[in-house]
């Protein structure tokens, strides 16, 4: 029914950004996907854009759904979590 490269397009969302941006808004747009640290490398590329006179302005924006539970039992195993359930994130005490 699907070639290999639909089979990845539909496993895949990054291509979902730039739908929905063409709706709300013009000009260019781009997806990051770094795990864990999209949306902190995304604000930082935006500061570093005005900073260098490359805009004006930029909207940064980020989401993560995790609609698998594999995910986050494999996540779990590789003690990615916290154990008291608190992220952390780039934080001194981060556990997870």
């Amino acid at each position: 029914m699907y070639n290999v490269s639909n089979r990845n397009l539909l496993q895949s969302t990054s291509w979902l950004h730039g739908k929905i941006l063409k709706i709300i808004c013009a000009g260019p747009s781009m997806a990051v996907d770094t795990a864990c640290s999209s949306s902190l490398l995304c604000l930082h590329m935006a500061c570093q854009a005005i900073k260098n006179g490359e805009c004006d302005a930029a909207i940064v924006g980020g989401a993560q759904v995790v609609t698998k539970p594999q995910t986050s039992l494999q996540f779990n195993k590789l003690n990615m979590l916290s154990p008291e359930g608190a992220c952390k994130a780039f934080d001194v005490d981060a556990n997870g």
